[in-house]
C-alpha cells in the first residue's frame, strides 16, 4: 500500500467517504465552503484515493470542534482511524500557548 497523508480533497471526494459509510452527502456548495475553512485538514490516501480522514473546526479562541472523523469501510479496523485522531490531536495540542485552555 501507498499511504499518504494530505490536508486537501474534493467535494467528490467527501461525499464519496461520507457515502461509504452511510452518512448523507452534503450540497457541493456547503461542503466547499466547509472544507474551505477547516482550520485543519487531515486526509489519508492509498495510491492517491481517500479512504479516511478529519477535520478541525474552530472559533479561534477556544473552541475546538472535530468533525467528519471517516474511515472507509474498507480500512476500518486497522488503526487509520487511531492514526488520523493522533494528527489532530497534536495539530489542536500545538496550537495551545501555554497557559491556554481549549475545549475540545
Amino acid at each position: 500500500m501507498d499511504i499518504t497523508y494530505l490536508n486537501t480533497i474534493t467535494v467528490e471526494q467527501y461525499n464519496g467517504l461520507r457515502k461509504a459509510v452511510g452518512w448523507n452527502e452534503i450540497q457541493e456548495d456547503l461542503a466547499e465552503r466547509g472544507l474551505q475553512n477547516s482550520a485543519f485538514l487531515i486526509v489519508l490516501t492509498n495510491g492517491g484515493v481517500p479512504f479516511g480522514m478529519a477535520r478541525v473546526i474552530t472559533d479561534n479562541g477556544y473552541i475546538v470542534l472535530i468533525s467528519d472523523v471517516v474511515v472507509h469501510p474498507d480500512y476500518q479496523g486497522k488503526g487509520y482511524g487511531r492514526e488520523i485522531m493522533v494528527k489532530v490531536m497534536e495539530y489542536i495540542y500545538g496550537s495551545i500557548a501555554p497557559g491556554q485552555m481549549k475545549m475540545i
